[in-house]
């Protein structure tokens, strides 16, 4: 067996096991039984998903929402695979790249936050802030999706299942992908940087069209 290989079939294995430890005893960053009870001794807690569940319980509601995601993610590859294809191959830029990915994406996030909220100040613009809003969601849910696939494309491959399809590869990196989130202290932190790089990539590849953003049609 090759390194890599040895190291994908790890990475997988060890994903399996943080979902079935922190969907077991719900210690994950939104907040389980554990976490309940140390804010609870600051004051009566009362907010909804905060209650008490057996394990079995935290289980079925992790791998509810493992599917759910991976549903999404399965329904867009399906709506567009070219362009999934396209964001994809942007992602092949390594570290350095999902880094000035993720900054591009956190920019463009914050400006357009910025500028929703100036328009609600005005009734004219008030629904642009929900169309931006809907706009930055989607950017980034198909963004993260794509990352998910390239990431379990990666380790498919590396662990020698070339004869794996699309949405094998995509079930794997969505499942990567969410048992990182699930690490409680550094989930949220990894969520909001998947997003991030998600969102850089759909802008920067025009929204997966491989095209640059160009105003030449205009002059042409």
């Amino acid at each position: 067996m090759t390194r890599g290989r040895l190291i994908s079939i790890v990475f997988l294995v060890f994903s399996l096991g943080v979902l079935l430890l922190t969907g077991w005893t719900g210690e994950a960053f939104d907040f389980g039984p554990t976490w309940q009870s140390r804010l609870a001794e600051r004051g009566p807690l009362q907010l909804a998903g905060f209650e008490n569940r057996g394990p079995l319980e935290n289980l079925a509601l992790q791998v509810g929402t493992l599917l759910g995601h991976l549903f999404a993610g399965v329904l867009i590859l399906f709506l567009a695979p070219q362009r999934m294809r396209n964001l994809s191959t942007a992602l092949t830029g390594g570290l350095r790249g999902w880094l000035r990915l993720a900054a591009i994406g956190l920019l463009l996030a914050a400006t357009m936050v910025s500028v929703a909220l100036l328009a609600a100040l005005t009734v004219y613009t008030f629904p642009l802030p929900f169309i931006l809003m809907g706009l930055l969601f989607l950017s980034a849910l198909a963004g993260s999706v794509a990352l998910a696939y390239r990431v379990g494309e990666a380790l498919i491959l590396g662990a020698g299942g070339d004869r794996v399809g699309p949405i094998g590869r995509l079930a794997a990196g969505t499942v990567v992908l969410f048992a990182i989130s699930r690490i409680p202290l550094v989930g949220l932190a990894l969520i909001v940087l998947a997003w991030s790089i998600g969102l850089g990539v759909v802008v920067t590849t025009r929204f997966g069209s491989g095209t640059r953003w160009s105003l030449q049609a205009l002059i042409d």
